[in-house]
């Protein structure tokens, strides 16, 4: 070595703010960003359709065990699918005991936000355990 800090092609590394600069614009072109794009464009369709399909089900599944409960105004339905919404990218992010805990943490913070988890039979309790296998503490 000659003391020059080198990146792993053998180039010496770039040190100063122009010669950062540069790198920078030699790699970023417009025409190559796009194509790299509409290369990964029908990939990304995929994923936002399977998204939100899957969203559509959650929400469903959460109005169904809202209209199986009485008094649930139309202003807290919508809190409970944010709840349930939360859990959902919880989940997609999490398995096992670290969703678990995750989840802990997003009932805590809902409960603290008004949300009914009086009982196992309340909807805040009903949606974590029948849509997302949380279990219940309270019997």
């Amino acid at each position: 070595m000659d003391g020059t800090a080198r990146e792993s092609y053998g180039r010496p590394a770039p040190h100063t703010a122009s010669a950062r600069s540069g790198n920078y614009t030699r790699k970023v072109v417009p025409s190559r960003i796009g194509h790299e794009l509409l290369t990964l464009k029908p990939y990304m369709i995929i994923n936002l359709t399977d998204s939100l399909n899957s969203l559509a089900r959650l929400f469903a599944a959460v109005r169904a065990v809202l209209n199986a409960q009485a008094g649930i105004t139309v202003f807290m339905a919508t809190q409970y699918q944010n709840y349930a919404r939360q859990l959902w990218y919880a989940k997609r992010a999490h398995t096992g005991d670290q969703f678990i805990n995750e989840a802990t943490a997003i009932i805590i913070d809902w409960s603290q936000r008004g949300l009914d988890f009086g009982g196992a039979d309340r909807p805040g309790w009903s949606i974590a355990t029948t849509i997302f296998g949380v279990p219940c503490p309270i019997s």
